[in-house]
């Protein structure tokens, strides 16, 4: 696993798409600030909410996630990158957890302009308004101009943290499809369409939501794993949150494993 690890930060830290990925997220998470300083002091209309809510955090990242995925998960089987790992000796578990992992760390590069960004934000005393759920522009519109001490920095970074690990769970969905479909196309399409689908299905109250409420709620994918995340947030809250991204990831991991085990590879 070590060595797919190591090859795998070779190959990213050369990488040209995943600087522009994340010089895309940058871009997203500094539009956000302004875009909800606009909204806040009324030079920008409500009506403007829904093309705005693409530079926010739960659109950019599940957009941006499933495009990593299809690039440079399914990317190492284009490339016989996979093909020479398993030959050259590597379990296939094993090469499956080092994928994993690698993804996860683009996963967090994504979301490090919006904790810069929310950090940031301390520093300039200006109306914002939430105009989409985003636990980062909450912590914006909430804590912007106030001082910025120890204790709300350790409070922001543990909150990134917990964010990380939920948007992962939702995005480690990626994972058994890539090594089902080892093409991007369907990999970003599935990853983002499901992503989608249970935001829509919350969105509103919708009845159909109501109905697997339930399940949904036992996973990453459910609101209130990020809305509840907070500076004023109890510890449970934050084990609520962590609990379900890492299960949910565990249980994606070891189903891709299995896929990959079964797997015939050309």
């Amino acid at each position: 696993m070590m060595n797919v690890l190591r090859a795998d930060m070779l190959k990213l830290k050369k990488s040209l798409a995943l600087k522009v990925i994340f010089l895309i997220s940058g871009a997203g998470a500094v539009l956000m600030l302004i875009v909800a300083r606009l909204f806040g002091n009324g030079t920008l209309g409500m009506n403007a909410a829904g093309n705005a809510s693409f530079l926010a955090d739960p659109q950019m990242v599940a957009l941006l996630g499933t495009v990593a995925a299809g690039m440079f998960l399914c990317g190492d089987f284009e490339n016989k990158t996979v093909h020479d790992a398993v030959s050259g000796g590597i379990g296939r578990s094993q090469l499956v957890l080092g994928k994993a992992l690698s993804y996860f760390l683009i996963l967090f590069l994504l979301i490090l302009p919006y904790f810069a960004v929310t950090i940031t934000a301390f520093f300039i005393d200006s109306q914002y308004q939430l105009y989409i759920p985003s636990v980062f522009l909450t912590l914006i519109c909430r804590e912007s101009g106030n001082a910025l001490t120890l204790y709300s920095v350790l409070k922001i970074l543990g909150i990134t943290a917990a964010v990380c690990v939920v948007y992962a769970g939702q995005l480690s969905i990626c994972l058994p499809l890539a090594f089902i479909f080892r093409r991007p196309v369907p990999v970003i399409g599935i990853g983002y369409l499901v992503s989608m689908t249970c935001g829509m299905l919350q969105a509103g109250g919708n009845k159909v939501f109501k109905v697997f409420e339930k399940m949904i709620s036992m996973t990453p994918f459910h609101f209130k794993n990020l809305t509840r995340l907070s500076m004023d947030a109890e510890p449970e809250m934050f084990l609520k949150s962590v609990g379900t991204g890492v299960g949910f990831t565990v249980l994606m991991i070891l189903a891709a494993m299995l896929i990959f085990r079964r797997a015939e590879i050309k």
